[in-house]
C-alpha cells in the first residue's frame, strides 16, 4: 500500500511542475517540490527497527502548492511521504495546509497571522527538518531534533502569529503558536512500547519563539508546551522485568505532557559556519499501566562546524550529548546507565551537484542509547551495544 501511494505521489510530482500566473502578477500559483531517496545503516541497536543492528531506506518526497490571492491574503499547502526505518513509517499526510495575512501593524514592521496546520518553529532546523537542502545532515543532532518526539513539535492545527520588527542592522522576531498536534500511528510504539498500541489525542500545543539576527549572527529561544491524551487498544500490554521475569501489563488510558527550552546561537561568516543549541525537556507521564507518575528530564545540546569549500562542496563536524534524568523515586531502576544518556560525533560531508541535485554523506560514532526507541524506557529492553555506529547516505533532486 505505501508503495501505491508512493507511486501516486510520485506521479503527482511530475505531472505538477508547473507555474500559472495571471497578467498582473497578483494572483500567483506555484508548484514546486522534491524528490529524495536515501540508505541508512546501524551497526547495532534498535534505532531504525525492532533488531539490534539493522538497515533502512529513508523516503522523503515533497510536494508544495502556493496561491497568492492579493491584498496580502494567501495559501499554501504541502503533502509529505516520508519512510525512516521500521519505527518512523509515517507515509504521505498533509505536512501543512494554511492561510496566511500579511500586514504592517506599524510603520515598519512585519506581521503574518496564519490559520490552519503549520509547522511548528523550535530551535534553528524544526520548520524544515524534511527538507534535505535546508538541514546541516541528514540526521539530525538528537539531543535537539529528538526523533522519537517529532510529531510532538512537527506540526500545529490552529494559529499563529509571527511579527519581524527591523532594528539597527539587525532584526527581532517573535512568534507564537496555539492549536493542537497530530501524532502519527508509530509514535505509541517509539514512546512506550510495539504493543502498547492505542490512539492519542491532543490537548494542547503552544509555543513561544523569539529571535534576534544580524548578518553575522543568530540569538534564539523557544519554549513550548505539548500535552496528549492516550486510550489503548484492546490487548494492549506492556512488557516488565519482576524478579527477573518478563511480566505483561494491561495498558490503561494515560497523559504525556512535555515543556520544552530551546536556546540557539549561530555565526557565519562566508566559508564557515559555527551553531550551538542547548535544549531543556520535561516529560511527565501519568497512568498507561495503572496511575503512576513520572517525570524525565532530557536535556542535552551540541555544537556544530560547516566549512564550505566552495559553492559545491560543504563539511560538518559536530558533538551532540544529551541525559536522561528519572525524577521519581523508583522511577527508571534498572535501567542501565548507558541507556540514559548518548553521545554522538558526526562527520558528514554535502555535494551541491548543480542547483537541483544534491547529495549527502555522513558518519555518528555513538555512545549510549539514551534516543534509542523506547523514550520512556518503561517497556523491558533488550540489551545494549553502547559503542555504535550509524552511516547514512541520501540523493535530493528538486524542481
Amino acid at each position: 500500500m505505501n508503495k501505491l501511494r508512493l507511486l501516486a505521489l510520485s506521479s503527482l510530482i511530475v505531472i505538477g511542475n508547473q507555474t500559472i500566473a495571471d497578467e498582473d502578477h497578483r494572483n500567483d500559483f506555484t508548484i514546486e517540490g522534491f524528490i529524495s531517496l536515501g540508505y541508512m545503516s546501524a551497526s547495532d541497536n534498535n534505532f531504525l527497527g525492532d533488531t539490534n543492528g539493522d538497515d533502512a531506506f529513508l523516503t522523503e518526497n515533497v510536494l508544495k502548492a502556493n496561491y497568492s490571492f492579493g491584498h496580502g491574503f494567501s495559501t499554501s499547502g504541502q503533502l509529505l511521504y516520508r519512510e525512516a526505518g521500521d519505527k518512523y513509517d509515517g507515509g504521505a499526510r498533509i505536512d501543512f495546509l494554511q492561510l496566511d495575512y500579511h500586514t504592517h501593524l506599524f510603520d515598519d514592521d512585519s506581521t503574518n497571522f496564519t490559520l490552519g496546520r503549520f509547522k511548528t518553529r523550535q530551535g534553528l532546523y524544526n520548520e524544515t527538518r524534511d527538507i534535505p537542502y535546508t538541514r546541516p545532515s541528514i540526521l539530525l543532532p538528537q539531543s535537539v531534533y529528538l526523533d522519537n518526539t517529532r510529531n510532538f513539535l512537527l506540526t500545529t492545527d490552529g494559529i499563529k502569529v509571527r511579527s519581524s520588527l527591523p532594528l539597527e542592522e539587525s532584526d527581532l522576531t517573535f512568534e507564537v503558536g496555539y492549536g493542537k498536534n497530530s501524532p502519527d500511528d508509530k509514535f505509541s510504539e517509539v514512546t512506550i512500547a510495539e504493543t502498547a498500541e492505542g490512539d492519542w489525542d491532543s490537548e494542547n500545543n503552544h509555543y513561544v519563539d523569539l529571535r534576534w539576527e544580524s548578518r553575522n549572527l543568530t540569538l534564539g529561544y523557544n519554549f513550548a508546551n505539548v500535552v496528549v491524551n492516550y486510550t489503548p487498544n484492546l490487548g494492549s500490554f506492556l512488557t516488565v522485568d519482576f524478579m527477573g521475569f518478563p511480566i505483561p501489563v494491561p495498558m490503561t488510558p494515560g497523559q504525556f505532557e512535555t515543556d520544552f527550552h530551546t536556546y540557539s546561537v549561530q555565526y557565519r561568516e562566508a566559508d564557515w559556519e559555527l551553531t550551538a543549541e542547548l535544549s531543556l525537556r520535561e516529560f511527565v507521564t501519568a497512568g498507561f499501566t495503572g496511575g503512576a507518575r513520572g517525570v524525565t528530564d532530557v536535556d542535552g545540546g551540541y555544537v556544530q562546524f560547516r566549512y564550505f569549500v566552495n559553492d559545491t562542496w560543504t563539511t560538518l563536524i559536530r558533538y551532540d550529548d544529551v541525559e536522561l534524568d528519572f525524577l521519581i523515586s523508583g522511577q527508571g531502576a534498572g535501567v542501565p546507565d548507558d541507556l540514559k544518556k548518548s553521545t554522538d560525533l558526526t562527520l558528514g560531508l554535502s555535494w551541491t551537484i548543480n542547483e537541483d541535485w544534491q547529495l549527502m554523506l555522513e558518519h555518528h560514532f555513538i555512545e549510549g542509547g539514551a534516543w534509542l526507541p523506547p523514550l520512556t524506557k518503561t517497556q523491558l529492553l533488550p540489551p545494549l551495544e553502547p559503542d555504535w555506529g550509524l552511516t547514512a547516505i541520501q540523493v535530493s533532486m528538486k524542481f
